[in-house]
């Protein structure tokens, strides 16, 4: 694709936008894939467009075809309803790619295997891993579109009531990975505050005596063993040991208290259980048809889809991090240097020793825009033209704030200061704000947790951010689509949980 082509795309398509801290060598293994994920679902998703800029805000955007999402995530509502087991084979297929990543770094630490064969193990299944993951790309957005319109028409009630039942009947029947780690960090927390002596022994850094005591030894291995990727991002990772896990502790002891540590514990437990107690009343006043049964099966079964992707994709790119740090020390090269290198260049460079170059580094930090087809294709274009092609595809009008509610309260309008959160590990959340972001991550969490509301441009019902905030009981509005653009940090808005609507309100 040409720029003409490309510039006569961007401006007859309705693009869907995300954004987020990343290597470009993830977005060059995401979307290559994408772009050949019709394998998997027999649709063309292509063509798809990804912006990097280190040196002017060291973020990448997506640029996907809003249609091409829609119709991915259709096909596999159409499937289900023909043969209700197509969805569950999917899912399969793709958590046994994700097994299969897990054993070929098991491999290669038991081993201390060669880099490149690693390598090249872990890109081929990868490869194979995101052709599913495109389908995730709706993150549930199907399920409001298709299956909350049913409900309407069935019981003949209103879209919110609607969303309610369906949003709460296909809840994870699991509590979110990320509220089970909290719960378990928030454990150790209350172990160590209910001995003075290990207390005093943190505040000294006498590690071994903490770790000497069995029963915080246990909970930090089997910590380690569920969340080694907690803190792997779409750059970077940091390794957790037992020593960083205790620095962590340390930190969080500094700001809570023992009550406080008990009381977020039990709320974690008690705001899970309020929804299944949600669960039991709309099931006592709705007696579901065989109808609502398999649409509730279907939006069950793509709620935990996209969990399980979360969490497949965050193993495997701690996997790729981690080789990384390996080249690096290896080539005695900066790290930086492999995380702007495309696949095929960190294959040259552990097969042959050839370096990426610091002319490409530098235009690849000042701006790209890469545009991925069908079979592995790829076209490159840098500097001005990049620019010119981010502004047309990342174009939003100043319009009506509204989005979906994903998560409200017994308050139907709140009020609060915005704060728009890019990079949550460069910016900071004060408690009681209103935490607006493209898409929430992982690292978002702590920052939700204190967010007096949540609200995205991105996402459906089972995105991270829908999934999470329920738990929390944060209200969240999503896929407003134009809100980190309409919004100022410092403004005051306020938000309509019923309708999913965002007013600014002057001072």
């Amino acid at each position: 694709m040409n720029k003409k082509q490309a510039i006569d795309y961007l401006k007859k398509t309705e693009i869907d936008v995300q954004s987020a801290n990343a290597a470009l060598f993830f977005t060059d293994l995401a979307y290559s894939s994408y772009a050949d994920s019709w394998k998997v679902h027999g649709l063309d998703y292509g063509p798809v467009f990804c912006f990097i800029s280190y040196k002017k805000m060291h973020m990448f955007f997506q640029f996907l075809t809003r249609k091409n999402i829609d119709a991915v995530a259709k096909k596999m509502y159409t499937d289900f309803l023909s043969n209700s087991d197509s969805l569950k084979k999917r899912i399969k297929a793709h958590q046994e790619l994700t097994k299969k990543l897990d054993k070929i770094w098991e491999d290669h630490l038991k081993k201390s295997g060669d880099l490149l064969k690693t390598y090249r193990n872990l890109i081929e299944t990868a490869r194979k891993w995101w052709r599913y993951g495109a389908i995730g790309e709706d993150k549930g957005a199907v399920i409001d579109l298709e299956i909350v319109p049913n409900f309407e028409r069935r019981y003949g009630i209103s879209k919110t009531e609607a969303r309610d039942i369906v949003y709460n009947l296909s809840h994870p029947e699991e509590q979110t990975v990320l509220n089970i780690e909290r719960r378990i960090f928030l454990e150790i927390c209350n172990e160590i505050l209910s001995n003075a002596k290990l207390i005093k022994a943190l505040k000294k850094e006498d590690y071994d005596l903490i770790l000497g005591n069995k029963k915080i030894f246990n909970k930090i291995q089997l910590y380690i063993k569920d969340f080694f990727w907690i803190k792997t991002t779409f750059y970077s990772s940091k390794e957790i040991t037992p020593i960083v896990l205790l620095k962590d502790v340390e930190k969080e002891i500094k700001k809570l208290s023992k009550k406080e540590v008990l009381d977020e514990i039990k709320n974690i437990k008690t705001n899970f259980l309020d929804i299944h107690d949600k669960k039991k009343k709309i099931l006592e006043k709705f007696k579901l048809t065989k109808e609502d049964k398999e649409d509730i099966e279907f939006a069950r079964l793509i709620t935990y889809w996209i969990e399980q992707r979360k969490l497949g994709m965050m193993r495997h790119f701690h996997y790729f991090t981690r080789i990384f740090e390996e080249i690096a020390n290896k080539f005695k090269i900066d790290y930086h240097e492999i995380a702007v290198s495309r696949i095929k260049e960190i294959d040259s460079l552990l097969e042959k020793g050839k370096r990426l170059g610091k002319e490409a580094i530098k235009k690849r930090n000042d701006a790209i825009m890469s545009i991925y087809e069908k079979n592995l294709k790829t076209t490159e274009f840098y500097g001005k033209d990049a620019e010119e092609l981010f502004k047309l595809a990342n174009k939003k009008e100043d319009k009506e704030i509204k989005g979906v509610v994903a998560s409200k309260t017994e308050i139907s309008k709140i009020k609060g200061i915005v704060r728009i959160i890019k990079n949550p590990k460069k910016q900071d959340l004060k408690k009681g704000e209103i935490l607006v972001t493209s898409m929430t991550r992982v690292e978002f969490v702590p920052m939700m947790r204190k967010a007096k509301a949540i609200i995205t441009d991105e996402g459906g019902i089972a995105c991270h951010a829908a999934i999470v905030s329920r738990e929390l009981r944060v209200p969240c509005v999503i896929g407003t689509k134009v809100a980190t653009h309409v919004l100022k940090d410092g403004d005051l808005v306020e938000i309509d949980t019923e309708e999913g609507i965002v007013r600014k309100i002057n001072k």
